[in-house]
């Protein structure tokens, strides 16, 4: 990510109202004291709503960043993370990976990730944010939502980089597939998918490979964690209903092979990057339909869980949903409708930070 625009001081900036974050801690250091320690306060969850603790780091304790690692853990009563879990991590506000003490005290307010890897604090629905492309060029996220997190950022690709993609993917195109679940053994993915799609390495051509690191950037993973680019295209009348992103390993328990593949849900999709390549005039939308937490009616959505059709954040324990219909959601206007616009990408999050 780019560098701090400057350093962040207040630990509200970040915070949602009511919305948790789970395993996304918002700390707030003060100035050294004449010892040098650093009192720290601590929001968990990244909520106004969340638990707060104030702890006091000694000079010792900021020695090195392996004794800084050792008091956080045990002054804020870090949960355990055993392998195959990533250790928890540090990272400023814009997802800079922090690793030495030093730096650590130079950003001002900084993140405590449980899970490991960087989530872009949500704020709230309307929140802006600063970010650079690879170039330098501004661009400006937008929180679209809160639960699940989605951001949305405009003109993030140039129609030059859509027509590229779109031409390099003309004629590798098949009839999209699914992954089924244990319930859906034997069925066609046409009853639920009946895109078209190809698949493009991030490494295909100078474009597409700085498109890919553009998204790196953005979501603070390295360009080596994303999947190769899974380029759809939709006909009139064609969909793919609600489903989820990330793979839940409950509901693969008669597919061995893809458990092993995805390491039983520790190899998982932490988020989805959505690149629209063409506007439409009508239709096409992306359709998260409990975003918001709503609840809907009972015919809709006979499980207490929380379904999108492009991703759900799948809580422990949840069960999936049956299959809805797209056309129904669309028509009824459930949900958080997000419309194609050419050059615009949304990254939404598959799983929680912790």
């Amino acid at each position: 990510m780019e560098p701090e625009p400057e350093r962040s001081q207040c630990a509200d900036d970040w915070l949602t109202e009511e919305v948790l974050q789970p395993g996304l801690h918002v700390c707030e250091p003060s100035a050294p004291a004449a010892d040098g320690a650093v009192a720290l306060t601590v929001r968990f969850d990244g909520s106004k709503a969340g638990r707060r603790a104030d702890v006091v780091l000694s000079a010792d304790e900021l020695a090195d960043m392996a004794g800084t690692r050792c008091a956080l853990e045990a002054k804020l009563a870090l949960p355990p993370r055993p392998p195959p879990q990533q250790p928890w991590a540090l990272f400023s506000v814009s997802g800079e990976r922090l690793t030495s003490t030093e730096r650590l005290l130079a950003v001002g307010v900084f993140l405590l990730i449980e899970g490991g890897q960087y989530v872009r604090p949500g704020v709230r629905v309307g929140h802006k944010q600063r970010a650079l492309s690879e170039t330098g060029r501004p661009l400006e996220v937008e929180t679209v939502s809160l639960t699940p997190l989605i951001f949305s950022i405009k003109n993030f690709l140039t129609p030059e980089d859509c027509a590229h993609v779109i031409e390099k993917a003309s004629g590798l195109m098949f009839n999209s597939p699914v992954v089924n679940m244990d319930k859906d053994l034997g069925k066609k993915a046409t009853e639920w998918r009946t895109s078209r799609q190809a698949w493009l390495e991030s490494d295909m051509t100078p474009t597409i490979a700085a498109m890919s690191e553009r998204v790196a950037r953005l979501v603070a993973c390295p360009a080596s964690y994303q999947e190769s680019l899974q380029v759809l295209s939709y006909a009139l009348r064609q969909k793919y209903d609600v489903h989820l992103d990330a793979f839940d390993p409950q509901f693969y328990q008669q597919k061995p092979d893809f458990l092993e593949r995805i390491d039983h849900g520790h190899r998982n999709r932490l988020a989805t990057a959505f690149w629209y390549m063409t506007s439409v005039e009508e239709g096409g939308e992306t359709i998260f339909p409990r975003a918001g937490g709503k609840e809907q009616r009972d015919s809709l959505w006979p499980f207490d869980c929380v379904p999108a059709i492009s991703v759900t954040p799948p809580p422990t324990g949840l069960a999936h949903p049956h299959v809805n219909n797209v056309d129904e959601l669309q028509r009824e206007r459930v949900g958080l409708l997000v419309p194609p616009e050419q050059g615009k990408i949304i990254i939404f999050y598959n799983l929680l930070p912790k």
